[in-house]
């Protein structure tokens, strides 16, 4: 076979994400077309000791900025969209067409208010079955189970054959507050010929299954029942499902509700205005009036340890 007649290779760059929980994004290149998948942040480990977050290593793209067809992110959770704050003074993410869903859209535009001297962002909102176009890419959302709502699987279909991206996913068959995952949906894409799947989602590999959110739910509800005196739950700001869960029983065994921690107060506010967090009108009250009500009746929802400064 002559050079000229050569199948052009896909070329498949994890910048991070690839054997580690965190920092997630990936560039897929045909024909020196670039589209750029998610880009997130890491969490430091305990032996890293002045250090917030790590960022992903763009240093390849540098001077290949007009290569680049676009950006799409799969879900809302900083460690697949946390570094752009950080990033873009080298990398100008306010060039290129960018794609997120509803929720997804929200959380990225609302942080990147805390950086207010930062170039303004402008992101298409795509949804299950939206379909788009990126020079050599043909991209399909499809959704996907997980603790964050919007969540997004891609396939990506190239001129070579098709790459299915999971996202991260929970195979729940009762979940709460969600639809359980469309296996129909999944096996009309897998007859459409899967050159690579590339399962992104932390424990895919391991033997077993986790917990299903329903049965979570009456571990936590029976809780509730049995608490006598103030109930105080930490979990990760952007895990809006348990955020719901909480609410939902404080409710139902006449709690009120008090949000702390600045990444989960402006999930939950940006979630209410999307009606994935539902409360009634006097359930959540401000940290400051727990005093005004006995132990028995409140509930303290807050981040945990790695809710860190403003920025996270």
């Amino acid at each position: 076979m002559t050079k000229q007649h050569e199948q052009p290779n896909l070329r498949i760059i994890p910048l991070g994400g690839l054997g580690e929980v965190g920092r997630n994004m990936m560039l897929l290149e045909f024909r020196k077309k670039i589209l750029v998948c998610d880009v997130g942040f890491r969490m430091p480990e305990e032996d890293m000791p002045g250090i917030d977050y790590i960022i992903p290593n763009i240093a390849s793209l540098k001077g290949r900025e007009k290569d680049i067809v676009g950006i799409v992110f799969t879900h809302g959770h900083y460690d697949h969209i946390g570094a752009i704050p950080y990033l873009i003074y080298r990398f100008p993410f306010q060039n290129y067409p960018m794609f997120a869903s509803g929720l997804t859209r929200a959380i990225i535009l609302k942080r990147q208010e805390d950086f207010p001297l930062q170039p303004k962002l402008e992101i298409q909102q795509v949804k299950d079955g939206s379909k788009i176009d990126l020079g050599p890419f043909k991209v399909e959302f499809f959704k996907q189970n997980h603790n964050i709502s919007d969540n997004l699987g891609l396939l990506i279909s190239t001129p070579i054959g098709n790459i299915l991206h999971t996202s991260d996913f929970k195979f729940d068959e009762n979940p709460v507050y969600d639809l359980p995952t469309n296996f129909k949906k999944l096996k009309e894409l897998g007859r459409q010929g899967i050159l690579l799947l590339m399962s992104d989602s932390t424990g895919a590999e391991e033997n077993g299954h986790s917990l299903s959110e329903k049965e979570i739910f009456e571990n936590l509800d029976d809780v509730f029942k049995k608490a006598r005196g103030r109930i105080i739950a930490a979990t990760f700001g952007s895990l809006i499902n348990r955020i719901q869960q909480i609410i939902t029983l404080s409710e139902k065994y006449e709690r009120k509700v008090a949000i702390d921690g600045y990444s989960m107060k402006t999930n939950v506010e940006i979630c209410k205005k999307f009606g994935y967090i539902k409360s009634g009108k006097k359930t959540l009250i401000k940290p400051k009036e727990i005093q005004n009500y006995s132990d028995s009746k409140i509930t303290l929802l807050c981040t945990g340890a790695r809710e860190r400064a403003k920025q996270s």
